[in-house]
């Protein structure tokens, strides 16, 4: 697994809040995900909302824990795109 990873990154929400919390990882790392696979959960005050794979592969790195607060922008995991992963 030498190829370029991707990273699965917390979108700006556009709340002004950095207070965004993993709820749930719906893929565990070392899956096969596609690309808009839904990979885990975020929740700010009042809103729960998945975050989507950007691209199709390996889902190779889980960076953040269940519970843990991340804000937008921070990478939360690294997928290996598919044509690297079988290579």
């Amino acid at each position: 697994m030498t190829g370029k990873r991707i990273p699965v990154v917390v979108p700006d929400v556009g709340t002004g809040d950095d207070a965004i919390c993993i709820t749930a990882w719906l893929v565990d790392q070392g899956d096969h995900v596609f690309r808009q696979e839904q990979l885990l959960e975020l929740m700010i005050p009042g809103v729960t909302f998945d975050l989507p794979a950007p691209v199709e592969g390996l889902l190779v790195t889980l960076a953040r824990p269940v519970g843990a607060l991340v804000s937008p922008g921070e990478t939360v995991g690294w997928i290996l795109p598919t044509a690297d992963a079988d290579s």
